[in-house]
């Protein structure tokens, strides 16, 4: 084989496999949500997605709360998330002009208001990522994440939301 066909043929092996590579990648990209995706909407559009890896960026705040259920008892849990409000503004920066209420959504449905007032009190609602310094673990592999509502002043948790997905902001 001669030098020039075999830099050719190397081409196009070369340019084959960057192809099933990149459609590889892609595919897995479409139609998936990224693990720890939280959308933020205001009534009702989506106008931002912040990932998880972007949720730890922001200023976090770590603090303990203990966690009353019915079926697995009570236990204290050091939390690590980035308060509620503090998402709202990166996303929409003009919901600090008012809003009504800011919804959490969970994606097995659930979700509860924040009033104004609520949402705006000192160190109370979070959206928390680390519970005991490790990742929150995902609906499907048995947890109550990868992210989760923790709103301090609600003693009893009964408002606390597993499997957070969306936040939205009604204006």
């Amino acid at each position: 084989m001669k030098a020039k066909d075999k830099v050719a043929l190397g081409a196009i092996v070369f340019l084959g496999l960057a192809m099933a590579v990149l459609g590889a990648v892609n595919s897995c990209a479409v139609g998936q949500k990224v693990e720890g995706a939280l959308e933020v909407a205001v009534n009702g559009e989506i106008i931002g997605t912040l990932t998880a890896e972007e949720l730890s960026a922001m200023k976090t705040t770590s603090f303990k709360a203990v966690i009353r259920s019915s079926s697995e008892g009570t236990s204290e849990a050091q939390f690590t998330g980035v308060p509620v409000l503090d998402i709202v503004y990166s996303v929409y920066p003009a919901a600090k002009e008012g809003y009504k209420a800011i919804i959490v959504k969970a994606e097995d449905g659930y979700q509860t208001v924040l009033s104004k007032e609520e949402a705006e009190q000192e160190d109370n609602a979070y959206i928390c990522f680390l519970m005991n310094g490790a990742p929150i673990k995902p609906k499907a592999k048995k947890g109550q994440g990868p992210l989760r509502l923790i709103i301090r002043k609600d003693e009893f948790g009964q408002r606390w939301v597993k499997y957070v997905n969306r936040i939205e902001v009604r204006k």
